[in-house]
């Protein structure tokens, strides 16, 4: 049974397609099916343990903010001041993405580094993006717009998808990224994405950090509907 803890989770998951929430439990290694109540357990399973999961009264902002902290996103910059009760799981589900398209562009050569910045810059309609990542500077969250969160989310399920070896449909992080697509190619997806995943020490991590970008990636998806 889903604990209550996770129903931000579930009321999410409930309004997904059935297609994402089968890509959702690919991503995460959910071995029940995809239902929002197993897919939401598993999500706990991978932050608790076998366990763990049943003990644990983790809510789901808690549980984002725990990736957060264990992937280091700038906590000062996306609080503004405020507390972290002022925050919303969403807020911090974005910062999350945020981080890791940094990961992501570090790791590319600075040619492809140049050419993805760029691209994004121009996917996202913003030609101050592209300087912002290639500056390495701290892009706030909050002053990006839902289509923008959405376009850095797809770029990184291309990315980490690749990486851990699921099969999704590469429309997913082509449709509205078709020159980045280009820049670095399908082979390109798993060279960046294993660069990321090397630094995340536990298999828990591995899953559940992708897990949380495919969330965010179906929230913003389920916005712009």
């Amino acid at each position: 049974m889903t604990s209550n803890n996770l129903s931000e989770l579930r009321t999410l998951l409930d309004k997904a397609s059935p297609h994402d929430r089968t890509n959702l439990q690919r991503i995460i290694g959910g071995g029940f099916g995809d239902s929002p109540e197993h897919l939401c357990d598993h999500t706990q399973f991978l932050r608790a343990g076998f366990t763990g999961q049943f003990l644990d009264n983790r809510s789901y902002k808690q549980l984002v903010t725990d990736v957060a902290d264990h992937i280091q996103i700038d906590w000062l910059a996306l609080l503004r001041g405020r507390q972290w009760d002022a925050l919303s799981a969403a807020e911090i589900e974005d910062s999350i993405v945020v981080t890791i398209v940094y990961k992501v562009i570090r790791e590319l050569p600075t040619g492809d580094r140049r050419r993805l910045a760029e691209e994004l810059g121009k996917e996202a309609q913003d030609p101050n993006l592209a300087g912002e990542l290639l500056a390495g500077g701290a892009i706030v969250a909050a002053q990006l717009s839902g289509f923008q969160i959405y376009l850095l989310a797809t770029t990184t399920v291309g990315a980490m998808s690749a990486a851990l070896g699921i099969t999704l449909p590469f429309t997913i992080y082509t449709a509205m990224t078709s020159g980045i697509s280009v820049v670095i190619g399908p082979i390109g997806w798993v060279a960046v994405g294993v660069a990321v995943l090397l630094h995340l020490s536990q298999p828990n991590w591995s899953k559940l950090i992708p897990g949380i970008v495919y969330v965010s990636y179906i929230r913003h998806k389920l916005e712009s509907q």
